[in-house]
């Protein structure tokens, strides 16, 4: 049975949003700040001293901005593993249906700020391919086409994902991977992918992290057993951050958090990284 998304909090990160895009983003645009450099030019009365260039300032000996154009239309690509990791239960849902209300999420976000947003779902192969879109239309796409989708007792072939998209999307993109790890010898494989974006597109990996895990690594006790699980948990914790460490300094951006937190901190992330100009 389809577990089907969590539509209530899609409509109320839609609402907050469009208050967001309504207020601070418009008020940005009727100041004419942009957020894409465009040219350097020299300092007039009016100009705004948050834009001065003070680095070509000090070599030119006089005071020059940065001109700033309006943000053009980026494109968010979201890959989601739906593999044999991805059927564990979380919560009291499967990590895959966390994952899915994870990538609405960010789809939501993204659509909102006027980004294509594309998804594709993978086991040994990606299995739904969704090309990125405008629009809100896109969305309840979105919503149709990823509801009735179900895990698999498959490894995901993260190079065969990654192969596929490069292939499909020529232009830059954020490309998210909405997945989890285990440690770093049975993640070699994603950590190899995800290296091979870098510098041509942002790479982007989410792990699904289980609450329970951090419960038991952060838990105390002295009886055998209970002990011996928390060994095992701050084990598998310690091995996370060490995948981790060798995923940003092949230029991956990381984000691990409880599965049924991941959403909210997506989106915020990834506003973030929009607000910041990274993309």
């Amino acid at each position: 049975m389809a577990v089907y998304p969590d539509l209530v909090m899609l409509k109320e990160l839609s609402i907050k949003l469009t208050l967001e895009n309504s207020g601070t983003m418009r008020r940005s645009q009727k100041l004419g700040m942009g957020t894409e450099f465009a040219e350097l030019r020299e300092y007039s009365i009016g100009d705004d001293p948050r834009s001065i260039d003070w680095k070509a300032t000090a070599r030119r000996s006089r005071p020059l901005v940065r001109v700033l154009e309006p943000e053009k239309e980026q494109t968010l690509v979201i890959l989601l593993d739906r593999g044999r990791l991805m059927t564990a239960r979380v919560q009291g849902l499967k990590r895959f249906d966390w994952g899915v209300n994870a990538a609405l999420s960010l789809a939501s976000a993204g659509l909102h700020r006027g980004d294509r947003v594309g998804v594709g779902v993978f086991d040994r192969e990606i299995t739904t391919w969704i090309p990125p879109e405008r629009g809100q239309h896109q969305l309840s796409k979105l919503i149709e086409r990823l509801a009735p989708i179900q895990p698999v007792l498959l490894e995901p072939d993260y190079v065969g994902a990654v192969t596929k998209l490069v292939n499909q999307q020529t232009r830059r993109a954020l490309v998210v991977l909405i997945t989890d790890l285990v440690d770093v010898t049975a993640s070699t494989e994603m950590l190899s992918a995800l290296a091979r974006l870098a510098p041509r597109y942002l790479p982007f990996c989410v792990t699904l992290r289980d609450p329970l895990v951090d419960q038991i690594a952060h838990t105390s006790t002295v009886e055998i057993t209970p002990a011996y699980n928390r060994a095992v948990a701050l084990d598998l914790l310690e091995q996370r951050q060490v995948a981790f460490a060798q995923l940003k300094q092949k230029g991956v951006l990381v984000l691990d958090a409880p599965a049924d937190r991941i959403s909210q901190q997506l989106v915020n992330k990834y506003l973030q990284l929009k607000s910041r100009n990274q993309l």
